[in-house]
């Protein structure tokens, strides 16, 4: 299945650069930062390529997906705080299983309740301490999902999207087997 294949994909990896030790740390400057980067990713995505959802989704995990990484829980205090940060965006839920916000999983199209978008974050990858990238896989179909790693950096007392790096071949299509 498309979906699944997409949504258990890789993330981004750790190139033992500098920074925070942790995307999803409980030390509060760590996850003040973490929520930071997160939220400036999500509204990046949400703006750039998928303005039209009604409401955004995301996996309530991060990483674990390549096997070299640890899955991690994004604790409900960071929840709270995404939620808060990208309230003038869209409805942002978390989710455990990306299943539960398919329409109709039988369906041809497996379109999402709402109209909306399903992310998976990746772990941030600190490559400074004023610059992080995190790999995010996007799903609105079965024919509407791709994966991309975004450069976040710090502006000022916000971070912002710089870049964005897709796969080769990326095409928007369903990826996965």
């Amino acid at each position: 299945m498309a979906l699944t294949a997409l949504l258990l994909a890789g993330a981004c990896g750790d190139d033992g650069a500098a920074g925070p030790p942790s995307p999803v740390d409980t030390v509060p400057a760590f996850h003040e930062e973490a929520a930071a980067v997160y939220a400036a990713v999500i509204r990046h995505v949400h703006e750039q390529e998928a303005g039209d959802a009604a409401r955004i989704f995301v996996r309530s995990r991060v990483g674990g997906e390549r096997g070299d990484e640890e899955a991690v829980t994004i604790p409900l205090g960071m929840q709270v705080e995404l939620v808060d940060r990208l309230a003038d965006v869209a409805p942002l839920d978390f989710v455990d299983n990306p299943e539960e916000v398919i329409e109709d999983d039988d369906a041809e199209t497996g379109e999402l309740r709402h109209h909306g978008v399903l992310l998976r974050l990746g772990h941030i990858d600190w490559v400074g301490d004023d610059r992080a990238r995190v790999h995010v896989a996007l799903y609105r179909t079965r024919d509407r999902a791709h994966e991309a790693t975004y450069e976040a950096v710090r502006a000022g007392d916000e971070w912002v999207v710089a870049a964005t790096d897709e796969p080769d071949g990326a095409d928007g299509g369903a990826t996965g087997a």
